[in-house]
């Protein structure tokens, strides 16, 4: 055993910025509009103003077996498949300063008393997890359920709501649905770390607001700028539709298998797995924009997240790899080994590799490793510096096979700025079984 795992190598920490700037489309763009008069800063509008939305696209990409995995703007199976869910409710602004609240029902507003506003915009009645969406190709969302066409408000058309949107894979909701209170929206949920969990608050974009004619609409774009009617009935009349820039509430792992001598393809890889809190609960709406995401639900308890193959779906916990699936002759890679983890933000994690090494006279030893896996940074001055696991992050980590010597593990990869060498000693390895 300890010939084969003696210490861990170098590690350069892999990250990829968790946002992608979306390029927003020409048909969000406003007419230029004159206003009437010095006393009519705005027309009323008398037709019925239907809600368009679009979503730029999540940054980490790639497709898991149990959950579908993270958003991949290149594979089209994952996109037309997944499933989002929007809210909007009525926000206070200017024109409106009266109750918020995130109980309401969605009522058409012709159903509504007259002096009443619409305090839900978009949810779906039957289920209250919000109106259920899918992406088009040009990252507009499509409402699945035709039998409601969703319209901003004739009555308050100053009255400005905010839009919000998640994604949940296919998570367990735990307590029966959603909790719905006066100003937030939340549901416990589980993961197996195969789910991309999604939130995002729209917003306008500087495309939309640059379509805004400054000199005939000085009052429009100051409310703009100041989001005073971001989203009102005024903005949807102007195209100005309501853009998600979606946000991970995970970390993503991705594990690499080097080959490095003749004799590493005596080794097979058979398990990775961590050790990770798996209930948590999800904001997904809040008057309080803040308060969006996910926080451990209970006292925390570790329970084993496995790495999930391609061959079926993990049950149980259990993991799906072959018996001997996984090993690399010399130079031979193997990139995205499994289908990758999404796991929650942590300052570190315990992560375990069980391996089977065969012998030449055919004997066969079965091992299981744990190393204490963070993300460090090395200061100039020699200084280590411990750095949690960020949401909206991936990390790749890179398994280094040696045969009858080490298998070394290694994160490569890219920062928004330079990327860094992380140098680990022997004593990161926690224990042998």
């Amino acid at each position: 055993m300890k010939n084969i795992f003696t210490k861990l190598a170098v590690l350069s920490i892999a990250i990829v910025c968790g946002g992608v700037v979306c390029s927003c489309k020409e048909s969000y763009i406003s007419p230029e509009y004159i206003v009437p008069s010095d006393t009519i800063p705005y027309e009323k509008v008398m037709d019925e103003v239907p809600i368009v939305m679009a979503m730029n696209d999540p940054s980490y990409m790639f497709i898991t077996t149990r959950g579908a995995g993270a958003i991949a703007p290149d594979n089209a199976d994952s996109r037309e498949n997944a499933e989002f869910y929007v809210y909007s409710f009525l926000a206070k602004n200017y024109a409106y300063q009266g109750e918020i609240d995130y109980t309401s029902d969605y009522v058409k507003e012709e159903e509504l008393p007259e002096n009443e506003p619409m305090k839900c915009l978009i949810d779906d009645p039957a289920t209250r997890m919000g109106a259920e969406m899918r992406l088009q190709d040009d990252d507009v969302l499509n409402f699945v359920n035709q039998d409601i066409t969703y319209f901003y408000s004739q009555r308050n058309q100053e009255y400005k709501y905010k839009f919000f949107c998640y994604h949940l894979d296919d998570a367990e909701i735990l307590d029966g649905g959603p909790v719905r209170e006066k100003d937030n929206i939340h549901m416990n949920i589980r993961i197996d770390g195969t789910q991309d969990i999604i939130h995002s608050v729209a917003d306008i974009t500087d495309k939309q607001v640059s379509g805004v004619n400054a000199d005939n609409e000085k009052w429009l774009l100051a409310n703009l700028m100041n989001r005073e009617l971001v989203f009102s009935t005024i903005t949807g009349h102007r195209l100005m539709a309501p853009v998600f820039n979606a946000k991970h509430a995970m970390s993503r792992f991705t594990f690499n298998l080097i080959g490095e001598d003749g004799m590493s393809e005596s080794v097979y890889i058979q398990d990775i797995y961590v050790m990770a809190h798996r209930d948590w609960k999800f904001t997904v709406a809040a008057d309080d924009v803040s308060k969006i995401g996910i926080e451990m639900l209970g006292d925390e308890n570790l329970e084993q997240l496995h790495l999930c193959d391609d061959i079926g779906e993990v049950d149980g916990g259990k993991p799906s790899f072959e018996e001997y699936k996984y090993s690399v002759k010399q130079y031979e890679e193997i990139r995205n080994l499994g289908k990758g983890m999404l796991l929650p933000p942590r300052d570190r994690y315990d992560l375990f590799i069980k391996c089977a090494y065969i012998a030449p006279n055919g004997n066969e030893h079965k091992y299981l490793a744990r190393y204490n896996l963070t993300n460090r940074t090395v200061e100039d001055d020699g200084t280590i510096v411990n750095n949690p696991f960020e949401s909206g992050r991936q990390y790749n980590v890179t398994m280094h096979v040696y045969g009858f010597r080490q298998i070394e593990l290694s994160m490569n990869g890219l920062d928004w700025g330079t990327p860094e060498d992380i140098y680990l000693t022997d004593e990161d390895i926690m224990d042998f079984e």
